[in-house]
């Protein structure tokens, strides 16, 4: 039985839900907007992503779910539709990077998966650049679903697979092992050349043609990313406490244009 001065709380309401996560947001923006300004971001692009940035021409960006800070502070005003997920963590991400300049829609694979997936293409047809985590929402960590490929099929966008490389991190503990970059930590973006996908295929098709492609240039960009910023791979354990050294990062793939390696730096843009 209760004592008088016992009181018991009041369900939530979902008004305050929504506030609760409105404020978060706004927190959470500005926090990564100062806390973005220290880092210092180089990207190295083939000259086809060169090209489309330069002419507007949207593209799918594709990178693991680990890498979400790092990118959303490094593409941010640019008006990508990102693909998050229905949970409470995604709806406070979806305020988050609403504030960097993102859209959003909401679902995954498990949750509004199939209207979230021809809202996307039908959003990429339309124009707009899309970003989507192939491994999200839930792994298994680094491991491309069909997912992202369904959306290139439809949209008619190629995908460029983006990797990360970060000198100085923390790691969080759940299944993708998500990246906190520290203040002032260099951090190495890599992407790929852009991979077409065949329009309206099935999804047997799609996995035959271009799941273990798309896997394979995943792990490129992220082994290339590590080589720009350490000169060779590093674990996730060296990786988390390491410092970059000052060493010169030179960039001789063929096909690059010269502008490829760009120190972007924590300014506003």
């Amino acid at each position: 039985m209760s004592g008088p001065d016992e009181r018991i709380p009041r369900p939530e309401t979902e008004f305050s839900r929504q506030a609760r996560f409105v404020w978060a947001g706004r927190i959470g923006g500005a926090v990564l907007r100062l806390w973005g300004r220290t880092w210092r971001i180089r990207k190295e692009e083939p000259a086809a992503v060169a090209e489309f940035v330069r002419t507007g021409q949207p593209y799918i960006h594709g990178f693991f779910h680990e890498h979400i800070l790092s990118l959303s502070y490094a593409y941010r005003k640019r008006g990508v539709v990102v693909l998050v997920s229905q949970s409470a963590d995604g709806e406070y991400i979806s305020q988050v990077i609403h504030r960097l300049g993102y859209g959003t829609v909401r679902g995954s694979t498990t949750r509004g998966g199939l209207r979230a997936l021809l809202t996307m293409a039908k959003i990429g047809a339309g124009g707009r650049a899309l970003s989507v985590t192939p491994d999200g929402p839930r792994g298994p960590r680094r491991e491309v679903q069909l997912g992202i490929l369904h959306i290139a099929s439809r949209s008619g966008q190629p995908i460029v697979p983006l990797g990360v490389a970060i000198s100085s991190l923390r790691r969080l503990g759940g299944w993708d092992r998500f990246e906190i970059p520290l203040p002032f930590a260099k951090i190495q973006i890599v992407a790929g050349e852009p991979i077409p996908i065949a329009a309206d295929l099935s999804p047997d098709e799609l996995e035959k043609r271009y799941l273990a492609l798309l896997q394979e240039r995943f792990a490129y960009v992220e082994e290339r990313a590590q080589r720009l910023l350490f000169g060779e791979p590093k674990s996730d354990a060296t990786a988390s406490d390491a410092t970059a050294s000052d060493a010169t990062t030179s960039d001789s793939s063929r096909g690059r244009s010269d502008e490829a390696t760009r120190d972007i730096g924590g300014r506003a843009e």
